[in-house]
């Protein structure tokens, strides 16, 4: 079964993986035997206590959490009937920009 991770906006600050845009959309995927993944990240403000580290820092943080989620499920991908080999990524604002990085590391790993 191809499997759709997706990633919500909300410029690194807010939002939440309840929130998916064109939600009905994505829902209607699981009839054609699609997965939908919707994968939430911790955001600026969930790090802000941490003195020792710096906006880029911050950044790389919420990116490899993000690449967990993937990884995750991709190894646990028989368990689930996935197919690791069909993955698409998508997102909205901030999640979009996880999704085409993510897209290119996956590619390099």
């Amino acid at each position: 079964m191809l499997l759709v991770f997706y990633f919500h906006g909300g410029g690194l600050r807010g939002g939440g993986k309840d929130e998916i845009q064109f939600k009905e959309d994505f829902l209607e995927l699981s009839n054609k035997e699609v997965a939908l993944a919707s994968v939430g990240y911790p955001l600026k403000g969930d790090l802000k206590e941490r003195k020792d580290i710096f906006e880029t820092e911050m950044r790389m943080l919420i990116f490899a959490q993000a690449f967990q989620a993937i990884e995750f499920l991709n190894k646990q991908a028989a368990d689930y009937n996935l197919d690791a080999e069909r993955t698409v990524l998508a997102g909205s604002s901030a999640g979009t920009g996880f999704s085409n990085c993510l897209t290119y590391v996956k590619r390099l790993v």
